[in-house]
């Protein structure tokens, strides 16, 4: 395995993604380390707070959504993303860079959207391997 900061692709298969932090106006700012940007403080997670799973049955606003090439069908995903989404809530689809392994075209996330009844809204860098693409329900369906 490549030592961490190369640009060997086969690094980033075991490679943790880069926390993404996302300020009051909804667009996520990433920095390598792994911390909030200075002069914003994280929220206080709620004691024993551990990442939720498919199997949470409440509603959620956000869903941050790591998937690779060959993760399977991408628009299957996203539907099972937007189950606990609120009905202004936002999907976040974190993928990996063009020119890295596992990289979706956008071609195909543009396809797999609609097919979950959201639209793409945005694409930015969130770290050296990774970009997100905002995915949102149109306003029609709001």
């Amino acid at each position: 395995m490549a030592r961490p900061g190369t640009d060997d692709d086969s690094a980033i298969a075991d490679e943790e993604p880069t926390e993404v932090t996302a300020p009051s106006n909804g667009k996520p700012k990433a920095n390598g380390s792994g911390r909030p940007r200075k002069g914003r403080k994280p929220p206080d997670p709620e004691p024993d707070e551990e990442d939720l799973d498919e199997d949470y049955d409440d509603v959620v606003d956000v869903v941050v959504m790591w998937w690779r090439d060959d993760d399977g069908d991408l628009a299957d995903g996203l539907l099972d993303a937007i189950g606990p989404l609120t009905d202004h809530g936002v999907v976040w689809l974190m993928t990996p860079k063009p020119g890295r392994s596992g990289h979706i075209e956008a071609e195909d996330i543009a396809d797999a959207a609609p097919t979950a009844g959201l639209q793409q809204t945005s694409t930015i860098s969130a770290g050296s391997h990774w970009q997100g693409t905002r995915l949102v329900a149109p306003r029609a369906k709001r």
